[in-house]
């Protein structure tokens, strides 16, 4: 066959043609390179019927376009013909094509290789392997398949219009060429006129410039005739994806059960599900459950129409059953988001020794009942944090150290935030009681207060009962730390200075910052399930990958499909060479379990699945996917200003006031945080109404607190101390550079 487009050899028995059209003399070239392979194919005896007398019949008709990234490449086929075969109709021959998959697949393997990889060919047409990957990689980062389109047909339509303008500049140039011709330009119009011969005196005729070539139309992007590109449609890409997934599905399927891990979180994520639909635009799933290991890799992933355990459960113990096979060390510690209701399950089915809680879902409990647009949620969030994570003193002690080595000022290191330390050291959730105290700390210090702008209590009813239970669940030791520090961290590598880099074994908000992920694989809101369990595959495989390479220390191949690692090994082998990539395994293991979409399938051919049918949308339970992963990022740094982004010149003053209880006989009770040092806690001491700390002339810096209605000298507090007070009350404070000036202030006036 012959191949348009290269003018260097593509195969030793095959021809590429410049261009994007092969011209008949390019073809009649070709067709020598074409003979010598049907008479390799015919001595290695690769014609799909043998009993066959074949002789060869010329090129075939029609060209096959292939799709590359910026431009079209044509495909010819050689044919041949049997004559006399037993299997002719009447007096015709039978006719097939170099191309036919018989032929191909019994090539020797280096010159089957070189045609597979270059091209991915479907019944009429195909893609060029470079593009199908780029393709491939795209969508299960979230790329819809339609813009993949458009962008091709982009690119080649920019290749179209560059190749026009070159097409006429090459024109410009050969009539410039012409016109520049002494034979073109002084040519006269009567030759006759001119010699010995002509008449004596008479006139020449002024010289006419010659007629220059017309130019042929270079054609448009579209036409049927002329530069004739082949754009493929979002459907055929769609397509071609689906069927070269089946090819690896094999292989993916190996993959995953070979991921390994003993301490795990679980969980269900429900957005993923709400962009896949049946045919019929219902729903095909409720949720997805995942299981991952303290890596980030995994373990198990698969669509449940319900988020009781009890649907899982059975692939749960075909996990135990991959452990066991595979000689790993067996599952100890999971942690879920619900341990009272799920721990007898998930010790049953998983067979860990413990059932925690995710602290992330802790915080989740408190967060999801309090509006997002309360002024104090993001402090009573941070508090929280604060309190149930400790930052192990030796690491911080070692970065500081590092830092004054590294030529940091003592000014300088103060000024780190602390999301520097948070994500340099290790932080630890303490012991039960320890944790208790500190959240009850919180409690007491914020219980009162309240948004002014709206009127609404940070701790309503449910706000309360919500901190009440992840007081329970800090009392029955569920949040704790069930390990020493040195076991609660994986060393995945280090940072500058030999720093350890460290993974936390709990994960807490990993599973949540997957989930997210997970979520932008597919794009639009009506999916198959076919294609969705595709790209949630690819996409899991190539998760865990990086994460291997991340915290496993696994070899980066630079390549998501490794399949080809295995050949080149399996080619080694062969030749009785030394294996070149001794540390990667081929992964060979037979297993029933059940991924993603897999054996539900068959049973979405459009309609509904039938425990599905009746669930409305109304009764979908109501989770918490989006935000709480940034819960625990949130930073209020003590020891700096607080900055946010957003400024309203025009916003009213956000106060923080705090509802204060009845005065007991031994005078009234204020919150202590919010109490400052030194001051008598008695009713002549709480700031009368109407006395507010405002802005009222310029920036928050310095020492003078007067412009705020506040005397450091008067009230006996010290600047240091003052400047640290409005700092913890503090909640939303905006910058303007505009006005050089801090917008809205707090106060600290009870209510009226």
């Amino acid at each position: 066959m012959a191949l348009g487009f290269g003018g260097e050899s593509f195969l030793s028995n095959y021809s590429q043609l410049l261009g994007g059209l092969c011209s008949l003399s390019e073809l009649r070239g070709a067709s020598q390179a074409a003979q010598d392979l049907a008479i390799m194919q015919a001595d290695h005896g690769c014609f799909p019927w043998q009993d066959c007398n074949v002789i060869g019949d010329g090129f075939a008709t029609k060209l096959r376009a292939v799709c590359s990234h910026d431009r079209t490449i044509y495909i010819l086929d050689y044919r041949y013909k049997c004559v006399g075969c037993p299997k002719a109709q009447g007096s015709k021959n039978r006719c097939f094509s170099s191309a036919h998959p018989k032929v191909l697949a019994d090539l020797p393997p280096f010159i089957q290789r070189q045609y597979v990889e270059q091209f991915l060919v479907t019944h009429r047409g195909a893609l060029d392997r470079v593009l199908y990957n780029l393709v491939r990689g795209l969508t299960i980062a979230g790329v819809a398949f339609a813009l993949c389109a458009r962008l091709i047909k982009e690119s080649h339509a920019l290749q179209f219009y560059a190749c026009k303008e070159t097409y006429l500049l090459y024109h410009e140039a050969l009539q410039k060429s012409e016109r520049s011709s002494i034979r073109n330009f002084f040519k006269p119009s009567n030759p006759a006129s001119v010699g010995p011969s002509s008449t004596q005196g008479a006139d020449p005729s002024p010289p006419q410039p010659a007629q220059i070539t017309p130019i042929p139309d270079f054609g448009e992007f579209e036409s049927g005739t002329g530069y004739r590109s082949y754009v493929p449609s979002t459907g055929y890409l769609t397509s071609v994806y689906l069927a070269e997934f089946e090819s690896r599905k094999q292989w993916i399927h190996q993959q995953l059960v070979h991921v390994d891990g003993r301490y795990v979180k679980l969980d269900h994520t429900f957005k993923v599900c709400k962009m896949i639909r049946t045919a019929d635009g219902k729903r095909a799933f409720l949720g997805v459950m995942t299981v991952m290991n303290e890596y980030g890799q995994i373990v198990f992933q698969k669509m449940t129409q319900t988020t009781s355990l009890d649907e899982v459960s059975g692939d749960f113990q075909k996990i135990r059953a991959r452990y066991a096979a595979h000689g790993f060390q067996p599952m100890e510690i999971a942690w879920v988001d619900n341990p009272r209701t799920t721990s007898a399950k998930v010790k049953a089915s998983l067979g860990v020794d413990l059932v925690l809680n995710d602290p992330l879902h802790a915080l989740m409990l408190v967060s999801r009942t309090i509006p997002d647009d309360h002024s104090l949620k993001g402090l009573l969030m941070t508090r929280m944090s604060q309190a149930m994570f400790k930052t192990v003193e030796g690491d911080k002690a070692l970065l500081v150290d590092y830092l004054r080595r590294s030529g940091l000022s003592e000014g300088d290191i103060v000024r780190k935030p602390a999301a520097y330390f948070k994500r340099h050291c290790r932080r630890v959730i303490p012991t039960a009681t320890e944790l208790v105290t500190r959240l009850d700390q919180v409690f007491q210090g914020l219980q009162y207060a309240y948004d002014t702008a709206t009127g609404v209590t940070l701790f309503n009813k449910a706000t309360t009962q919500a901190f009440i239970n992840v007081l329970k669940l800090a009392e029955d030791g569920l949040l704790s730390d069930p390990l020493p520090v040195q076991e609660m961290f994986i060393q995945t590598g280090t940072w500058g200075g030999g720093i350890p880099r460290y993974t936390a074994i709990r994960g807490s908000s990993q599973l949540e910052g997957y989930h997210r992920h997970l979520a932008l694989v597919l794009s639009g809101a009506n999916n198959s399930p076919q294609l969705a369990h595709a790209q949630l595959s690819d996409h899991k495989v190539d998760w865990n990958r990086r994460a291997a390479i991340a915290k496993r220390g696994q070899r980066d191949y630079l390549i998501s499909d490794l399949r080809r690692i295995e050949r080149i090994k399996a080619a080694s082998a062969r030749l009785n060479m030394s294996d070149p990539y001794p540390e990667y395994v081929v992964l060979s293991f037979e297993s029933n379990e059940l991924f993603g979409c897999d054996g539900v399938l068959a049973g979405l051919d459009g309609d509904a699945v039938s425990s599905f049918e009746a669930l409305r949308e109304a009764e979908l339970p109501e989770v918490v996917d989006d935000g709480g992963a940034s819960l625990l990022e949130v930073d209020f740094d003590e020891t700096k200003e607080p900055v946010v982004a957003r400024f309203n010149p025009h916003a009213p003053p956000i106060e923080v006031p705090v509802a204060t209880p009845t005065p007991t006989p031994s005078g009234a009770t204020w919150p202590a945080e919010l109490v400052p040092p030194r001051a008598a806690v008695t009713p002549s001491a709480v700031p009368r109404p109407g006395a507010q700390l405002r802005n009222t002339s310029g920036s928050l810096g310095g020492e003078r607190f007067e412009r705020f209605g506040v005397s450091a000298e008067s009230t006996n507090i010290s600047a240091f101390r003052t400047r640290q007070l409005l700092r913890e009350a503090l909640v939303r404070i905006s910058k303007s550079e505009k006005f050089g000036c801090f917008a809205p202030l707090v106060s600290l006036v009870p209510p009226p």
